[in-house]
């Protein structure tokens, strides 16, 4: 799976595409399985993690921020929608 097409499932997975990006990427995984295979495990890994009773890191929040960010077009700063 191509790097940008990751990154969207997981922003999608995480509930933070706007609408023009979250449907083109729902459009995109209802023609493929293997994308909604993928959806499906980060939701599992997400629940997972969302269970667990730490926060992660601030620098590690920073950089899944930026790089959900690159992947989707947003601007480098500011709210993710």
């Amino acid at each position: 799976m191509r790097r940008g097409v990751a990154y969207a499932v997981c922003a999608l997975a995480d509930d933070i595409l706007g609408p023009p990006h979250r449907d083109a990427v729902i459009d995109r995984m209802a023609a493929s399985p293997a994308l909604t295979q993928a959806l499906s495990q980060q939701l599992v890994a997400i629940n997972a993690i969302r269970r667990l009773d730490m926060p992660a890191p601030a620098s590690l929040r920073e950089h899944v921020e930026q790089a959900i960010r690159r992947a989707c077009g947003l601007p480098m700063h500011g709210p993710p929608r």
